[in-house]
C-alpha cells in the first residue's frame, strides 16, 4: 500500500509491488516539483530495492549521508520558509480490501490509479493507460532541475555506512594529501616501504589519466604522474623493495639516482635468496652481496644510499650457523663501507650474544615490529651502528598468516594486502614517535619505514609521524 501524507511523504509497505510503487511515486513527481514551500520526500520498502532504483535517478552531484531503507531530499532554496502542511490522502477501505482479494485471483491486478481489476493476458477488463508513468531516465531529468541535497529524517533509523560498503564515485575530484614540512636535515628520515602500489592509485597518487587528458595535462601534472617524483614531494627516505623479488640492477638504480631530489635516501632489501636461504651457504651469500654493492653504486656515490636490509622470515629461528652466515655475507658489504641492518622476527633472536655479534662486527640492528604472535621478536630502540632503523608492519594478527595455498599472482597480492591492512591509531603513532626519539639520541640519523602499505595506511601514518617529530623537536621549519 502506498500512503501520500504530510510534506509528500510516500511509503510502500513490505510486500507491495516495487514496481507499482515506483509508478506512484512517478505519478506524484508533478506535485513536487510545482510544491511552493518546498518538498520533503522520503521513500522505504520493506527490502530496500525501490529505495536503491529511485537512489539512481537522483541527481549524482548530490551527496548522500546515509543509507537504510529511506531517502530524504529537501529543497534548499525553500530551507528559510515555514513548510505548510500537506493535505493527507489515503486509500480507502474498500481499496484496501480489494487489494487483499487480490491473491486470490493471481491473474488480475488492482491499480489504485485505476480503481478497477485488470487482467494481465487483457481479458474481459481491459487495463487503462496510467496517467503519469516515466521511466528512470525522464525522472533523473525531472529531478536534475532541483537544486538540492541530501538529509536524515529525524523518524527513520539510520544505518552507520563503512568505507568497504561504499563504491568510489567517478565524479569524486582527487585531492592530494597536504605536504609536510622535510625534516631530513635533522636526521629522520620517515617513509614507507615502498612506493609503487597499484591500490595508491587515485588516493595518494594522482588518478590515471587517458589520452585525451593526458593531452590536456600541464607540465607539473605530468611530472606528478611520475611516482618517484611525485613521493618524494612528501618524503626524504623509501625502501627499495622490488630488489626482494628480483635481483637489482646497476641500470635500475641509475634512473632512480637521475630521478631523485639530493636529501633522498634509500634503503635496499637484499635478494630473498640471501635472507630466505635453506642452505646458509657463505660463499654463496657472498657472491650474491658482491652483486648488491655494484648495482647500488650509483646512489652511493650520490650520498643517497642509507642502507642495506636483511629481511629474516618470523619462523627463522636463531642457531650458531645461521648467526655466522649473516655476519659473514652483511660483513662483504660492510667492508665495502656501505651499511647493512639485519632484522630480526623472531624471539630466539632476542639475547645478548647475536645483538652483541651484531655492533663488534659494524652491522646494524632494525627494529620491527609484527602482529603479537607467540614468538614475535619485540620492538625496541637497539642501535649497534650510528644509524638506527625502525619499520612498522601493523598488528593484524588475524591475517599475517595466510590461509592456504597462493597459487596465482593475483591471490599472492591478496594475501600480502590482507596481511598488512592495518592502521595505527594516534596515540599508537605517538608513542612510537617517543621511541623513535629515544633512539634519535644514540645514532646520527634514523630512517623508519611504514610498511602497512594497504590502502595508503602507510601513508598518513607516516605524514602524522613527521609533523609529531616536527614538534617534538620544536622545530620551525615551513611546509
Amino acid at each position: 500500500m502506498v500512503q501520500i501524507v504530510q510534506g509528500l511523504r510516500i511509503r510502500s509497505q513490505q510486500g507491495y509491488s516495487i514496481q507499482r510503487a515506483a509508478e506512484e511515486v512517478s505519478s506524484i513527481i508533478e506535485q513536487i516539483l510545482n510544491a511552493p514551500d518546498g518538498f520533503h520526500l522520503d521513500v522505504c520498502t520493506g527490502d530496500g530495492m525501490l529505495l536503491y532504483n529511485l537512489k539512481n535517478s537522483i541527481d549524482p552531484k548530490r551527496q548522500v549521508v546515509s543509507v537504510d531503507h529511506s531517502l530524504t531530499l529537501k529543497n534548499t532554496t525553500a530551507d528559510t520558509q515555514k513548510r505548510k502542511p500537506c493535505s493527507r490522502t489515503r486509500a480507502s477501505s474498500r481499496q484496501m480490501r480489494l487489494a487483499s482479494h487480490s491473491r486470490r485471483n493471481r491473474s488480475k491486478r488492482w491499480h489504485p490509479r485505476n480503481q478497477q481489476y485488470a487482467g494481465k493476458d487483457g481479458g474481459r477488463r481491459k487495463r487503462s493507460r496510467p496517467r503519469y508513468r516515466i521511466s528512470d531516465v525522464e525522472a533523473t531529468r525531472k529531478l536534475k532541475g532541483m537544486s538540492g541535497s541530501v538529509s536524515r529524517s529525524p523518524t527513520q533509523p539510520m544505518q552507520q555506512l563503512t568505507l568497504t560498503s561504499i563504491a568510489r564515485s567517478h565524479s569524486t575530484e582527487w585531492s592530494p594529501f597536504p605536504i609536510p614540512p622535510d625534516i631530513s636535515k635533522t636526521g629522520y628520515h620517515v617513509g614507507t616501504s615502498g612506493y609503487h602500489f597499484e591500490d595508491w592509485i587515485g588516493r595518494f597518487n594522482p588518478p590515471k589519466a587517458n589520452k585525451r587528458q593526458q593531452a590536456e595535462l600541464t607540465e607539473s601534472q605530468r611530472e606528478d604522474r611520475d611516482r618517484l617524483k611525485f613521493y618524494q614531494k612528501y618524503f626524504s627516505f623509501v625502501e627499495i623493495n622490488n630488489t626482494f623479488y628480483r635481483e637489482p640492477m646497476i641500470g635500475n638504480f641509475l634512473d632512480i639516482e637521475r630521478r631523485s631530489k639530493p636529501s633522498m635516501q634509500y634503503a635496499v632489501k637484499m635478494h630473498r635468496s640471501i635472507s630466505h636461504t635453506k642452505t646458509w651457504d657463505i660463499d654463496t651469500g657472498k657472491r650474491l652481496v658482491r652483486d648488491h654493492v655494484t648495482a647500488v653504486s650509483p646512489l652511493v656515490e650520490t650520498g643517497r644510499f642509507f642502507s642495506f636490509l636483511i629481511q629474516l622470515e618470523d619462523r627463522v629461528v636463531r642457531s650458531q650457523k645461521r648467526l655466522d652466515y649473516l655476519l659473514a655475507v652483511a660483513s662483504e658489504a660492510v667492508q665495502e663501507g656501505l651499511d647493512v641492518h639485519v632484522e630480526f622476527r623472531h624471539i630466539s633472536w632476542h639475547e645478548m650474544h647475536p645483538i652483541q655479534a651484531l655492533k663488534d662486527c659494524g652491522i646494524g640492528i632494525c627494529n620491527t615490529e609484527i602482529p603479537p604472535i607467540r614468538h614475535a621478536f619485540p620492538l625496541k630502540a637497539y642501535a649497534t651502528t650510528d644509524k638506527g632503523y625502525v619499520r612498522y608492519s601493523g598488528r593484524n594478527q588475524k591475517t599475517w598468516v595466510p590461509e592456504g595455498e597462493q597459487k596465482t599472482s593475483k591471490e599472492r597480492i591478496a594475501a600480502r594486502n590482507a596481511r598488512y591492512d592495518y592502521l595505527y591509531s594516534e596515540e599508537e603513532v605517538r608513542r612510537r614517535t617517543m621511541a623513535q626519539f629515544e633512539l634519535g639520541l644514540k645514532v646520527s640519523s634514523v630512517a623508519i619505514a611504514w610498511n602497512n602499505h594497504y590502502n595508503t595506511q602507510a601513508v598518513q601514518n607516516a605524514l602524522f609521524n613527521i609533523n609529531l617529530l616536527q614538534q617534538q623537536l620544536e622545530l620551525s621549519i615551513p611546509p
